[in-house]
């Protein structure tokens, strides 16, 4: 191919490529619609979930922060005070796992909504 052919035919792919989705049938739609349901009902639960995790990591924080102020009382408290903080750091850590992993399926999800409005958009009234 010469270098006259590469220049023709590049612009074409670029063009096809810019191309907006096909419009889905409908039937592709109601699927579609159904797997963003599930999908939605999925992530508020595991957002309930987040949520609970995050409060459980904050009251084992308040234990750590009263163990730390008692734990020059003796070496129990010292003690406690280290299971506590060893604790609170492990939910800390499984909170912040979770909220990436919620990131990331959030921003999934509203690709594939939007990508089903825009080629849905027909049906939808």
């Amino acid at each position: 191919m010469t270098l006259l052919n590469v220049t023709r035919v590049l612009p074409l792919v670029l063009f096809v490529g810019a191309l907006p989705a096909q419009a889905m049938t409908a039937k592709e739609c109601q699927t579609m619609q159904a797997e963003l349901a599930s999908q939605h009902k999925s992530l508020t639960a595991s957002y309930e979930e987040l949520k609970r995790m995050g409060e459980q990591a904050d009251e084992v924080g308040d234990e750590f922060v009263a163990a730390k102020e008692e734990s020059g009382l003796s070496p129990v408290a010292a003690e406690r005070a280290e299971v506590l903080k060893a604790e609170f750091e492990t939910l800390q850590n499984a909170v912040d796992d979770k909220n990436s992993e919620l990131t990331e399926r959030s921003r999934s999800f509203t690709q594939k909504r939007t990508s089903f409005q825009v080629s849905c958009g027909a049906y939808i009234k």
